[in-house]
């Protein structure tokens, strides 16, 4: 399908990613399509954070039905998904934190992802055991890591980082990398 550059106004196909003539990025993207992505990510933020006040602040247990049926029940979460601290806090705090407090923050967020039923079935059937959930926290953990990653420039890198917080930015990711379902009513 064709549709007009938003810049440049001549015809490009719509799903082209620069714009031959005047070479804008998505060319075919016009301010209302914008707009409605920048919603659902909004409504996605909104929809995760709205019932973060009743949410406990330390990692929940791996649910029943997140358990293999084979592996013994066990007591409590093991070391490495304690003490998460950066949940709620910004990108600048997630450069200067332990790698052990950034994994634990991420087992957090998944499980809090669980809790609420919001991950696509493929990733749900994968945490099948702590180890399980040790992987995707790991690969979270990257995700955030390359979002986060330092400027060298202190000055800029406090400018880039002072607004990002690492929910917002967790959940972000996890849309763009299909974690999330995409829940149409």
């Amino acid at each position: 399908m064709m549709v007009k550059c938003k810049e440049c106004k001549t015809k490009v196909s719509s799903k082209a990613k620069l714009c031959p003539h005047c070479g804008v990025k998505n060319p075919g993207v016009n301010y209302v399509q914008g707009t409605i992505g920048l919603i659902f990510i909004i409504g996605a933020i909104y929809f995760y954070n709205s019932s973060d006040s009743a949410a406990p602040t330390t990692t929940p247990s791996v649910t029943e039905q997140t358990q293999p049926t084979t592996a013994k029940k066990e007591p409590s979460a093991p070391q490495w998904t304690q003490g998460g601290t950066l949940v709620d806090k910004g990108a600048l705090d997630w450069q200067q934190a332990s790698n052990a407090n950034k994994l634990a923050s991420c087992a957090t967020i998944i499980s809090r992802m669980v809790e609420r039923g919001i991950l696509t079935d493929k990733i749900h059937n994968q945490l099948t055991s702590w180890d399980a959930l040790k992987i995707v926290s790991v690969q979270m953990q990257k995700n955030l890591d390359t979002a986060f990653a330092p400027e060298s420039n202190k000055d800029l890198n406090v400018k880039l980082f002072t607004s990002q917080k690492v929910l917002d930015t967790a959940i972000m990711l996890a849309i763009t990398d299909g974690w999330i379902e995409n829940k149409k009513s």
